[in-house]
């Protein structure tokens, strides 16, 4: 600990460069817990150049709008907002007026982030007000970011994407488009169309079409931003994303093979990118099981299932509520295929569960199944 410490102090500027990487390379995995430890070691890192007087204050407030942006999009709202909150204090020491403009565009996104990430819930009564301050933030932070750093900097595109997701909660979605598209703009012009963030605007688009219930529009840009994603191979965690949603689209519509093709992509990208032990592995191969069960392969359904088992197991426990629910999936599927001897074996399991967990519905459910099968028995 103490070599890490002296290394820190020693080469600031070196290991600010390393955990630079280290970021891309988790925000690509959308680990974003991970993205947040690094940023807070780079906060640290900054501050330590700044009490040696090798860093300005300019780069302290930044340190802390990053890892702002961080919690925010960890969903961390409390920790997002206290670091926003100390980037304003931070700009009172700032005395160069152009500098203090462009900290003050910076700081404003970064408050509307907080807020907008975790907005208030329904039931407590103001999620209207907290809407209207995000509102207000991201309008105020985009015409001081146009002011400070151009209309076509990236920062206002950012701005204009979250403007999007304002108007979208909204149900304002004419209003989404239109911002999503000249963010979509900037950023194609500045760093391409193959760009993450760029590809990230083509499925903020797509999901704003399907809330507008013009599926096919959604279908077609999803299909295409999961298309480009695939050959491009960099960013997995977003064509996780994007797969599995354009996989609930297509079955929306009654595509169900082109859907579970989509999921076998998806369940891929989560294996060979993040292993097994990954959530969204269990995730992608129950929804492959659910289609093989829809699509009435029973045998590919099973094999599936037993897959999540052994996956929940490792990431649950044995004695867990997703364990439970797989085994009366399986249950059910081994009745269906008139498999009785398997079929009762996964009921009692899922039984003693649900019965330690006290969910008295779930039991009763699975007692009148295992009723059922004592009948199948006797015949």
């Amino acid at each position: 600990l103490a070599q890490v410490m002296s290394d820190a102090i020693l080469h600031p500027l070196e290991d600010i460069a390393r955990l630079d990487e280290e970021r891309a390379n988790f925000e690509q995995l959308g680990d974003f817990d991970s993205v947040i430890e690094c940023t807070i070691q780079q906060l640290a890192l900054w501050k330590v150049l700044y009490g040696l007087d090798e860093a300005s204050v300019e780069q302290l407030v930044e340190a802390h709008l990053r890892l702002s942006k961080a919690y925010a999009a960890g969903k961390y709202r409390q920790q997002a907002a206290e670091h926003a909150k100390r980037g304003r204090i931070l700009l009172e020491r700032v005395f160069d007026d152009g500098v203090s403009c462009r900290l003050t565009a910076q700081v404003l996104a970064a408050e509307a982030l907080a807020l907008m990430e975790s907005p208030d819930s329904p039931d407590t009564g103001n999620q209207s007000v907290s809407v209207a301050r995000v509102a207000d933030l991201l309008k105020q932070a985009l015409r001081a970011t146009q002011e400070a750093f151009g209309e076509q900097d990236l920062r206002v595109a950012e701005i204009l994407e979250n403007q999007g997701v304002v108007a979208t909660s909204q149900q304002q979605y004419a209003v989404a488009l239109g911002k999503i598209s000249e963010a979509w703009e900037i950023r194609e012009a500045a760093v391409g169309k193959d760009n993450e963030q760029t590809l990230k605007l083509n499925i903020q688009m797509a999901h704003v079409h399907s809330l507008a219930g013009e599926i096919q529009d959604a279908l077609r840009l999803q299909e295409a931003a999961v298309a480009r994603l695939r050959a491009l191979d960099r960013f997995p965690a977003l064509l996780i994303a994007a797969a599995q949603r354009l996989a609930e689209w297509q079955e929306q519509v009654g595509q169900d093979h082109d859907a579970l093709e989509t999921l076998e992509v998806a369940e891929k990208v989560v294996v060979d990118n993040c292993g097994l032990d990954d959530p969204r592995a269990a995730k992608a191969k129950r929804d492959i099981a659910l289609l093989h069960l829809k699509l009435g392969d029973h045998q590919a359904a099973l094999k599936y299932l037993a897959d999540v088992e052994y996956l929940e197991r490792r990431l649950h426990g044995a004695s867990s509520l997703a364990v439970g629910r797989t085994l009366k999936a399986l249950g059910t599927v081994y009745m269906v295929s008139s498999n009785v001897a398997e079929a009762e074996n996964c009921f009692v399991g899922a039984l003693a569960i649900f019965e330690s967990h006290q969910k008295t519905q779930v039991v009763e459910e699975i007692k009148a199944k295992l009723h059922h099968l004592e009948v199948l028995k006797g015949h």
